[in-house]
């Protein structure tokens, strides 16, 4: 009988000390997240073209090859936004610019989207441009448009029907963010989904909250 009951009393403590366990863990997986933002050296920073120019917790592009990280060969680039007009990057100059790259089957960019909701109303003098990744095919216009107002984001979206933008950023994984200050200068690139944390540090690397 006795050893029953210790033998009882030995489960119970080895059920509470894995549920404690457990929960620690989800509690430090949740709040812990690498910082995958990369600051680029002011010798390797590329300017964004001014107005008058003409010119992996990521996932791949289906059918699409993976390919080193991007780096921004200084193009500017063509997208539509919600209302069918051809808006430039450039076009968008002047103000500091978080620039992401997503798309409505990619399971990363959604999870991260709601922390861009939370940036975008808190830092009104930055320019979100979210672009995506319309290939008409496995994303369009029309997929984009209704996941966004399922989910009331309220953020600018822009759509890269022609991939004018990825082919600038040699963008072919997702979600991909960039940071370009007021200068037009890109300071810091991210691969992957980023936490809010993080996404307001990079946002803290092109305004004044430093």
């Amino acid at each position: 009988m006795k050893k029953r009951f210790l033998l009882f009393v030995l489960i119970i403590a080895t059920l509470i000390f894995t549920s404690s366990c457990k929960a620690l863990y989800n509690n430090l997986a949740s709040s812990y997240a690498p910082n995958n933002i990369e600051t680029l050296p002011k010798s390797s920073t590329t300017t964004m073209p001014s107005q008058s120019t003409t010119s992996d917790t990521s996932e791949q592009t289906p059918s699409e090859d993976d390919s080193p990280a991007s780096t921004w060969n200084g193009a500017d680039f063509t997208v539509l936004d919600k209302d069918g007009n051809e808006i430039k990057l450039s076009d968008l100059a002047g103000k500091p610019i978080v620039l992401n790259f997503w798309a409505t089957w990619c399971g990363y960019c959604v999870k991260e989207m709601p922390d861009f909701q939370t940036a975008y109303e808190k830092y009104t003098n930055v320019q979100f441009v979210m672009v995506n990744v319309t290939d008409g095919y496995y994303e369009t216009i029309t997929s984009a448009k209704e996941f966004v107002a399922e989910k009331d984001f309220t953020f600018p979206i822009y759509f890269d029907t022609k991939s004018s933008a990825t082919a600038a950023f040699d963008v072919n994984s997702y979600p991909q963010t960039f940071f370009i200050d007021a200068n037009g200068t890109l300071v810091a690139k991210a691969r992957g989904m980023i936490s809010l944390e993080n996404l307001e540090y990079g946002i803290s690397l092109i305004t004044e909250d430093k």
